[in-house]
């Protein structure tokens, strides 16, 4: 996922206008930088809830007494509500960062 946003955030950042600037062409700039504040603000919430629920994974795989600990069903659970909560997030992001 990282490398398709930032291949994407590339392409919208790197394209070249040809000729005079006009303020239509500013506008088309400003609104590409919009979009890939978008796709990096996106992905930094997707990491955010993300990384916790997959870290516990690979450390319970490695590590299989942590799982004997009293928290840790509590702890799963939580990692688990905000990986979810991700999916709630994105309309609010996408509402809040898109201007139509």
């Amino acid at each position: 996922m990282a490398v398709t946003y930032t291949v994407m955030a590339y392409v919208l950042w790197s394209s070249k206008q040809i000729g005079e600037m006009t303020s239509r062409q500013q506008e088309a700039i400003a609104q590409k930088k919009k979009v890939v504040r978008l796709l990096f603000t996106i992905f930094a919430i997707f990491a955010i809830c993300w990384l916790p629920y997959n870290l516990y994974f690979l450390l319970t795989y490695h590590n299989p007494q942590i799982n004997s600990y009293p928290f840790m069903q509590h702890l799963f659970l939580g990692f688990y509500w905000l990986a979810m909560f991700n999916s709630a997030l994105n309309p609010l992001i996408y509402c809040l960062l898109n201007e139509r």
